[in-house]
C-alpha cells in the first residue's frame, strides 16, 4: 500500500472504506486467481512499479504461475502496447524470481523445489531473530517452541532486501518506507494485507534446510517437514 492510501484511509476512512468495498463486490463472481491476474495487468497498464510488485506477490501467492503471467501480459497486448509489457518484464528482471528465469520457462511445467542448507540447528538461538545470508538475500529465523520459522528478507511492498540492522526486537522495519513486520507472526503494518513471506522449512540431521524455489514468491506449504 502506497503512503498516499495510508495517507487518505487515516483522513477520510469513511470514504477509502466504501472505495475498497466497491472493488470487492465488483470481482465477487471471479475467483482469486483471476482477480490476481486482472489486478497485474492493471498496474502494468499505470506503470506503477510498487503496485506491480505487490500485486505480482500477491497472484503468486494465489498460484498463479509465471507462464500465466507471461501469458496475461501477452494477451492484453493490444490494449498495453509492447512498451508497457518490457517495462512489466523489466520489473521482473530486477525482482529476479526463480519462476521467470529463463531456464525455468524452457521446461514446461518445470518447477524449483531445491532444498537448500539455512543453518545447523545449534546455530539457532531460541529467544531471539537468527539471520542468516542466502541467495544474495537475508533470511530470518524465529522459534515457535523448538519449531523453526524462517521469512524471506523481502519487503513485499516495494521488494527491498532487508538487512540484519533493520531488526528493531521482534520487529522488521523497512529501510525504504518504514513499514513495520512482526517477526513471530509475519504481520505487516495496519489496515494493510501485506506479510512477510513464509518459507518452506525442514530438518535433515542437524541442519534446517529451507525451500529455494519459494524464497521469492512466498508461495510455500506451511507445513514443516521434519525428520531426524
Amino acid at each position: 500500500m502506497s503512503e498516499a492510501l495510508d495517507y487518505l484511509i487515516k483522513a477520510r476512512p469513511e470514504a477509502m472504506q466504501a472505495y475498497f468495498s466497491f472493488l470487492k463486490l465488483a470481482g465477487k463472481h471471479l475467483d482469486p486467481r483471476t482477480r490476481a491476474i486482472i489486478s497485474v495487468i492493471t498496474k502494468v497498464d499505470n506503470q506503477t512499479p510498487a503496485g506491480f510488485r505487490q500485486y505480482l506477490r500477491r497472484a503468486l501467492k494465489e498460484g498463479v504461475s509465471a507462464a500465466e503471467i507471461i501469458d496475461a501480459l501477452l494477451l492484453a497486448f493490444p490494449s498495453l502496447g509492447l512498451s508497457k509489457i518490457v517495462w512489466a518484464v523489466d520489473q521482473l528482471l530486477e525482482m529476479d524470481l526463480p519462476e521467470f528465469r529463463l531456464e525455468m520457462q524452457a521446461v514446461p511445467g518445470a518447477e524449483l523445489h531445491e532444498w537448500r542448507d539455512l543453518a545447523t540447528l545449534a546455530e539457532l538461538q531460541p529467544g531471539r531473530i537468527n539471520c542468516f545470508e542466502r541467495d544474495g538475500r537475508h533470511i530470518f529465523v524465529t522459534m515457535a517452541g523448538n519449531e523453526p520459522i524462517a521469512w524471506d528478507g523481502v519487503c513485499p511492498h516495494r521488494g527491498i532486501r532487508f538487512k540484519p540492522e533493520n531488526v528493531s526486537g521482534d520487529i522488521l522495519v523497512c529501510p525504504g518506507h518504514g513499514h513495520r513486520f512482526d517477526l513471530v507472526t509475519g504481520q505487516g503494518p495496519e489496515n494493510s494485507s501485506e506479510s512477510l513471506n513464509r518459507l518452506a522449512t525442514r530438518t535433515r540431521g542437524d541442519k534446517l534446510q529451507y525451500q529455494c524455489a519459494n524464497a521469492a514468491t512466498g508461495a510455500v506449504d506451511p507445513r514443516q517437514e521434519k525428520s531426524s
